[in-house]
């Protein structure tokens, strides 16, 4: 099979099943601590093992307003604001479609939420969720 090369509009982040509409960028982000296991016995030498993991996601989009039939198929800043203010947690995943992909997914809640415009510019939204819990990767069948 040959490689396909992921376009960038292909990620999206996905509340429950439901896309965040409009969004011009996406981001998730893995860590892991690091923990010092310097001892006598390393000689003068730095030892680390791996400690906790923790993952972030992000996402800037424009501002839209679903009306009507609409408002229960699209993930808006309205949706997010929501979820900020009682605190929910949202299942989540975070890839693309594509056959062989992976994809991610487990739960998060909105960290952050900004919201700008300018007299030239389009109205835009940036929210940050913080993932808690372990991250699932499966792969596209």
């Amino acid at each position: 099979m040959p490689l396909s090369i992921e376009t960038g509009f292909n990620l999206q982040i996905s509340i429950g099943a439901i896309v965040i509409g409009c969004a011009q960028t996406v981001k998730f982000g893995s860590s892991r601590e690091v923990k010092d296991a310097t001892c006598t016995a390393s000689g003068g030498v730095k030892e680390s093992v791996p400690g906790q993991k923790s993952y972030t996601m992000s996402c800037d989009a424009l501002m839209r307003v679903a009306t009507g039939t609409d408002i229960p198929l699209n993930v808006t800043v309205k949706t997010l604001e929501a979820a900020f203010e009682a605190g929910t947690f949202l299942a989540f995943s975070f890839g693309t479609s594509t056959v062989g992909a992976s994809k991610k997914s487990g739960t998060c809640y909105v960290q952050s939420l900004e919201q700008t415009g300018g007299a030239n510019d389009d109205a835009k939204f940036s929210v940050t969720f913080e993932v808690t819990g372990p991250v699932t990767y499966t792969t596209n069948a």
